[in-house]
């Protein structure tokens, strides 16, 4: 089914029985794009529930293990939210990858070459053209031989364990796989210990004295949340390929370049 939708109702499933239960572990198998698995950390923590996500795309070998040299894993994201009382909430949602494969495409639409160490080409060597990922090549895994460990636990909870798939070379189709743990602390924090804590914590790392002058500690989240707001408030800027890209994405289904700018501007409003 459509990602986005399915993501939601799953979402909303777990906070509905980790708010009777405590926890609540719900697997999502063969979707389609689930879109921002950060939105549904979101909605768990507007509940006031912790939650940790585990997505992989079993269709979809991107990424090369540590000491590989080819394709095994997809990006295979990790998500975690944990509301702040009186904040927002601290929001992890990154890939077991260097990048994402998009900072790829804005990359080549850009002609621009990547930092080192993102890539491999289809030798297994490394390189900053972009373009030799789309060549046989590569992603890498954030962190060497961690994050390559941390990249095959999610293919394994997201696929395996959810009762989907794990990255398979077999399978031709882009399917999402996503594992769930909700954790509701109201249901066994009588007196509110939980959140007391959790707001300690938060205030003592972000109190630490900055490194460089003008540059806060950021808790997860709070990166995204301020590129949010200027963008909401500016707009987004794109490059020349990528709107060439969505002019014709447009045209394939008969809208208009002025039409498609409209409905943009509908949904920004």
């Amino acid at each position: 089914g459509f990602g986005q939708v399915v993501g939601e109702f799953a979402g909303k499933t777990g906070t509905a029985k980790a708010a009777k239960s405590g926890i609540a572990m719900i697997g999502l198998r063969n979707c389609g794009h689930l879109g921002r698995v950060g939105d549904w950390a979101e909605l768990a923590a507007a509940e006031g529930q912790v939650s940790l996500h585990f997505l992989n795309t079993s269709g979809a070998q991107r990424v090369a293990p540590f000491g590989g040299s080819d394709r095994r894993l997809s990006t295979n994201p990790i998500t975690v939210g944990v509301p702040v009382a009186g904040g927002d909430p601290v929001i992890l949602d990154v890939t077991t990858s260097m990048v994402a494969e998009g900072k790829l495409f804005v990359a080549i639409n850009k002609g621009e070459r990547v930092p080192p160490g993102w890539i491999i080409d289809k030798h297994g060597k490394p390189t900053t053209e972009p373009k030799d990922f789309y060549d046989g090549g590569a992603l890498l895994t954030v962190g060497a031989h961690k994050g390559s460990g941390l990249s095959i636990i999610v293919d394994l909870l997201a696929g395996a364990i959810s009762t989907g798939r794990s990255s398979d070379p077999d399978d031709t189709v882009l399917r999402n796989n996503m594992l769930s743990i909700y954790i509701a602390p109201a249901v066994y924090d009588s007196d509110g210990a939980v959140s007391r804590e959790v707001a300690r914590f938060v205030e003592w790392v972000k109190a630490s004295p900055p490194a460089v002058t003008g540059q806060p500690v950021l808790l997860p989240g709070e990166v995204e949340r301020a590129t949010r707001a200027q963008r909401s408030a500016q707009g987004i800027a794109i490059d020349d390929q990528t709107w060439k890209d969505l002019v014709a994405a447009a045209a394939s289904v008969g809208m208009s370049a002025e039409s498609a700018m409209a409905m943009v501007a509908d949904r920004a409003a």
